[in-house]
């Protein structure tokens, strides 16, 4: 039986924007393409509660950008595995039988999100989604600008902290959970409850 997933869609509300069917991430790699990923698919627990966001940002006159949610064990491990030393403990183990790894975007219950106006300008925030700019990995400084992801940060302007800040209460008021190390992802919580996903033969688009 294959898992259910819905697909969150361009639209009023939301701009989805996958980094890593593109060049523009850590890898330098389009390797989503390649394994089928060409949509920002989640669990249906997630889809309602995403729904649920709808007329809060239209209130704010804002969207949600989506640069990742489902993620098969598949591209998890490939992610993992080119993940340099310093990146890799921001990236979780790949699911395997001798382990319980969350890696809760394999089980489709992860976004990684920020907002964004509605002519689609991104907010301000601590540091870039997913901490990925160009020339990262020769920049001595790397791993000091790491510790601007975590939600804890506080040295930075005072609209970047506001922007993060009302990120979070829009996800955390609609009953997911958000990762202390980044402050862009967000997750149902329980992830036990949830089933990995191996690969994209193992699902059914639904909407």
């Amino acid at each position: 039986m294959k898992h259910q997933l819905f697909c969150v869609k361009d639209d009023e509300n939301f701009i989805i924007d996958l980094f890593y069917a593109s060049n523009r991430n850590f890898l330098y790699k389009d390797f989503y393409t390649e394994l089928g990923i060409s949509k920002a698919l989640v669990h249906p627990d997630l889809y309602s509660r995403l729904m649920d966001l709808r007329p809060i940002l239209s209130k704010n006159r804002l969207k949600l950008v989506i640069y990742d949610a489902f993620r098969p064990v598949s591209a998890q491990r490939l992610m993992f595995e080119n993940a340099s030393d310093l990146l890799r403990p921001y990236i979780a183990e790949p699911p395997t039988p001798d382990n319980n790894s969350p890696a809760t975007h394999t089980r489709a219950i992860a976004i990684d999100c920020f907002l964004a106006r509605q002519d689609g300008s991104w907010l301000e925030y601590p540091s870039e989604p997913d901490s990925f700019y160009v020339g990262w990995e020769n920049d001595p400084n790397f791993s000091d600008h790491l510790k601007r992801c975590h939600r804890d940060f506080m040295e930075c302007p005072k609209h970047m902290l506001d922007n993060r800040k009302m990120l979070e209460d829009m996800l955390y008021g609609v009953g997911l959970d958000g990762n202390p190390s980044e402050w862009w992802h967000y997750q149902l919580p329980c992830f036990e409850q949830y089933p990995i996903i191996g690969s994209m033969n193992d699902i059914e688009v639904m909407n």
